[in-house]
């Protein structure tokens, strides 16, 4: 509360209003002026019809309430002007925060706003949230706002995946363009090319007696398996914990679960789970040794051959950067490649 006469009042609220030396937009700073001048009392309003005056004071008002501290009527009339610049003002701030709060929202069109949360869509959006959003489109109801025309409403539950969606695709996208991962899969072209990896694959399973040197012994997968079952077994890490700890490993890189699909779906055809299979990948299963070996290692395989890049540690790398990207973008339940 800012007490004293009114010109001790004027000149505290004087120093509170004016513009500090830290940057701020104009709605802030013309905000801070209507915030003081809302401070200036009722009774410096002009008084109603049929009341008396002295000195520009309503004697009533004064009576009733009590005059917070001496007026003269050279204080009123300063008083009234301020009371008209703080309409001018409030009219000014409305239109500033108006205008400040919704360039970036007026600058991006409809069509590329999200038409639930009205947060901006990928410049390239996936086929999988074209599909999602076409499908929540035809399930809701319009609903048009100041921020977006085109905007659509339905309970947040249903929609909260979608927004999640294009909100992931925002963040990985441009690092996958930066990187020159791919952003569509041909899987049919997918198939072929990994067809083409049946005798290196066929070698790596049959070389069962691991002789240094061979072909398992080259595996980086197998060799990062044997590192980890021997550490899992000193940490006394065994079961399912220890196989979440090592997951990440198993991803196909930038392919996603939708390519960790494919390659199991082509591996089982060439390498059944028959009992002459399972003795060949002990101590694995055949189905653990397709997920935990064949399936990266065709992963790596496919993007040295995407990336032209020769020493396949570099792949590996490629492969590990991109995991996240992959199971996201291609994800299980997205648009079918099997």
């Amino acid at each position: 509360m800012i007490s004293g006469s009114f010109p001790d009042c004027f000149s505290k609220i004087t120093l509170l209003i004016q513009p500090t030396r830290t940057r701020c937009s104009s709605a802030v700073f013309l905000s801070r002026i209507w915030t003081f001048m809302s401070m200036v009392p009722n009774w410096f309003e002009k008084p109603r019809a049929g009341t008396r005056r002295t000195s520009g004071v309503d004697i009533r008002k004064i009576r009733s309430k009590g005059c917070p501290f001496p007026i003269s009527a050279k204080e009123i009339k300063t008083a009234r002007k301020w009371s008209r610049l703080s309409n001018k003002v409030e009219q000014l701030v409305e239109h500033t925060v108006a205008t400040d709060g919704n360039d970036e929202v007026e600058s991006i069109a409809a069509e590329n706003l999200c038409p639930f949360c009205d947060r901006a869509l990928p410049l390239i959006a996936s086929p999988f949230l074209v599909a999602m959003l076409e499908k929540l489109v035809a399930e809701s109801q319009p609903d048009p706002r100041p921020t977006n025309s085109l905007g659509r409403k339905m309970e947040s539950s249903k929609y909260g995946a979608v927004c999640n969606r294009h909100e992931f695709e925002n963040e990985e996208l441009p690092k996958a363009i930066a990187n020159k991962w791919p952003t569509t899969i041909d899987w049919d072209t997918v198939h072929v090319r990994v067809t083409d990896l049946k005798e290196p694959l066929n070698r790596i399973l049959l070389d069962d007696d691991l002789r240094p040197g061979g072909p398992r012994d080259r595996c980086v997968f197998w060799t990062e398996y044997l590192a980890g079952a021997a550490s899992g077994r000193r940490a006394g890490r065994t079961g399912v914990l220890s196989e979440l700890s090592k997951f990440d490993k198993w991803r196909p890189g930038y392919y996603g679960e939708q390519g960790a699909q494919l390659f199991q779906k082509i591996m089982y055809t060439w390498f059944p789970p028959t009992r002459n299979n399972e003795l060949h990948s002990a101590p694995l299963n055949t189905r653990q040794f397709i997920e935990q070996i064949l399936v990266p290692e065709i992963g790596m395989r496919l993007i040295a051959e995407d990336l032209g890049l020769d020493n396949l540690h570099d792949a590996i790398e490629v492969l590990r950067a991109s995991s996240k990207y992959g199971a996201g973008m291609f994800p299980a339940d997205g648009e079918q490649c099997i």
